[in-house]
């Protein structure tokens, strides 16, 4: 059995700022991420995703933002590729596609488990991203004329895989919910507006009319 002083699972921004400081320190560790580095970034985000926070708010520790455009938004591809250049930026130890699928603890030790994986660890650190799990459908929509629910973890884009019409701007998981920036709409009263005025603007003016 393979045996690592402290593993980390999750490879997004959280658990490689972990290995930046146990870098830092001199400690050997072992990032184990189930797909690639910042995989919920590229796999759980629609297309046209923006931050709805400023570059200059990208201050990972050890990789804060330095480009000349501080005050926009970053696209999602801006965000993997800033993820990946943080890692690469101190030689983060991560070892991709390997899911762990059980974690128990021996006397001294754990134990991690998974289709490719069986090692053990003196510590472990569970980077793994939000708890929150979607859990469709929306409370009271039984009896609503929705022929179609997405999470955002789900939607990615506009088309016509349904053989339905194209639509623009404003996907969402709750009625009154909008994610400005992504192209699908759903009208109601009101709204939450995240993310680029063009696209708030839009919104808006669908919701007058």
């Amino acid at each position: 059995m393979e045996r690592i002083d402290t593993v980390v699972v999750g490879a997004g921004q959280a658990g490689l700022a972990t290995s930046y400081f146990l870098t830092q320190h001199g400690r050997d560790h072992l990032v184990l991420e189930g797909g690639e580095v910042a995989e919920t970034w590229r796999s759980r985000r629609w297309d046209g995703f923006y931050l709805n926070t400023p570059n200059w708010s990208l201050t990972l520790p050890g990789g804060e933002y330095a480009g000349d455009d501080p005050d926009a938004f970053a696209a999602l591809a801006e965000v993997v590729g800033y993820l990946e250049e943080y890692a690469s930026s101190f030689e983060a130890p991560v070892r991709e596609r390997v899911r762990v699928d059980s974690l128990r603890r021996t006397d001294d030790e754990y134990v991690l488990v998974g289709a490719d994986l069986h090692l053990s660890a003196k510590n472990v650190v569970v980077a793994t991203g939000a708890f929150q799990q979607p859990r469709p459908p929306v409370p009271g929509t039984e009896s609503a004329d929705v022929e179609l629910q997405l999470t955002t973890s789900e939607y990615r884009g506009p088309g016509d895989e349904h053989g339905w019409p194209v639509q623009r701007r404003g996907v969402s998981e709750h009625p009154g919910l909008y994610f400005v920036g992504v192209n699908w709409l759903h009208k109601r009263k009101s709204a939450l507006f995240c993310g680029v005025g063009e696209d708030a603007e839009h919104v808006a003016v669908q919701l007058a009319g």
